[in-house]
């Protein structure tokens, strides 16, 4: 069971890095474009709002942590954190990858793959 947690946290960790390099590499190139266009009120702001924009990663880490915790019957720990962490950033790389638009449905599907995957998850720690 070790083994295969190990497996599960890479292919997270690998997602979650290559969506990283991917949204660095796409910032750079808005940056580029944002240099050469007049500094206008409205473009900052857009700016500002895409990069606070988290496509409700929050929630996603919660519902994870709540799963965790209520099918591994144990008490919050660092060990849960890190996992809910993992599993969290893993599937929301996934969809960075799959498809870059933020509605509704995506977001549902998003919650229906964290409770899957925490549900699996919590069997093996």
């Amino acid at each position: 069971m070790d083994k295969l947690l190990i497996i599960i946290n890479s292919i997270l960790a690998i997602l979650t890095m290559i969506s990283s390099i991917i949204k660095l590499i796409n910032r750079d190139i808005k940056d580029n474009d944002f240099d050469n266009k007049s500094n206008s009120k409205e473009i900052i702001v857009q700016k500002i709002k895409e990069d606070l924009n988290t496509h409700g990663i929050e929630i996603l880490y919660l519902c994870s942590i709540f799963i965790l915790i209520v099918n591994s019957k144990k008490s919050l720990s660092k060990t849960l954190l890190i996992q809910g962490m993992y599993i969290t950033a893993g599937i929301q790389s996934l969809f960075f990858l799959i498809k870059n638009n933020d509605c509704k449905s995506i977001f549902l599907l998003k919650i229906l793959c964290i409770i899957l995957v925490s549900y699996i998850i919590s069997f093996m720690i």
